[in-house]
């Protein structure tokens, strides 16, 4: 068997379900069984097909949500990694840049003038963040305003 067959809304559950998932400690049948506990209350139809898949199918949905949760999980350490690059900025600071970034438009190209605009932001609501973009360089800033800026996983 090389393929099981799900309709995408199906496999938009399936992959919404599994997200969370251990996978370390759960065999086939432990993930079978966890899973058709998750459909039961809104797919039970789903469910009833998960309980039936045979061994060879299961095995392919199982190794397909772990690996996609393998990849998440290591997306989700790299966005760490390259926030904290960014003056030890933490991602849920990150997404506070993002968000209040999108009221400014650096016209001048000057990084000092977006570096201003956040520290003011900050300054009153969440002075240990306008610590930190304080002591972001000219650089840092302007590889901050660029990936608050761009269309990409970066964006809050």
């Amino acid at each position: 068997m090389s393929h099981v067959r799900f309709t995408p809304e199906e496999y938009r559950v399936l992959c919404r379900l599994c997200r969370d998932l251990d996978f370390r400690d759960r065999g086939l049948n432990g993930f079978r069984t966890a899973l058709a506990e998750r459909l039961r209350d809104g797919w039970p139809e789903l469910a009833d097909r998960v309980t039936r898949l045979r061994r060879s199918e299961l095995q392919l949905v199982f190794e397909h949500m772990r690996t996609r949760a393998g990849q998440a999980a290591s997306r989700r350490e790299g966005d760490a990694k390259e926030v904290g690059r960014l003056g030890g900025l933490t991602f849920e600071e990150f997404r506070a840049v993002a968000r209040a970034a999108s009221r400014f438009l650096l016209y001048d190209g000057r990084p000092c003038a977006f570096r201003a605009f956040l520290i003011h932001h900050f300054k009153g609501q969440a002075m240990p963040l306008a610590r930190k973009l304080e002591r972001l360089n000219d650089r840092q800033i302007e590889e901050l305003y660029e990936r608050v800026k761009k269309p990409s996983r970066w964006r809050a």
